[in-house]
């Protein structure tokens, strides 16, 4: 029985997953920010912007091009809720994308 196993291959490959990169630069007014697929209306993210402003998702390549909504919202009511429709992603090989 040999002492070691030689392979000549990779058992696992990485290869390209692609996936759609969203960069938001929000309003500083901004306290949250939703993601709406545009047909459903389901949530694919939210959260509360960091410092920044610079927000870098990560979106399933299926919604990625057919149009997203993306929305900011002020917690206290003194803006209005501001939306934008059509918004679409550059699509990136997810195992690179730097976030």
């Amino acid at each position: 029985m040999p002492s070691s196993i030689v392979l000549s291959s990779p058992i696992i490959s990485k290869g390209v997953y692609l996936m759609g990169m969203l960069t938001l630069d929000i309003d500083a007014n901004a306290e949250r920010y939703v993601v709406l697929e545009r047909n459903t209306l389901a949530v694919l993210h939210h959260n509360r912007p960091p410092a920044s402003g610079i927000v870098n998702l990560l979106i399933p390549a299926k919604f990625a091009t057919s149009g997203l909504i993306v929305g900011i919202v002020d917690d206290d009511g003194q803006y209005n809720i501001k939306m934008f429709d059509g918004v679409t992603c550059d699509l990136v090989n997810a195992n690179l994308a730097e976030l």
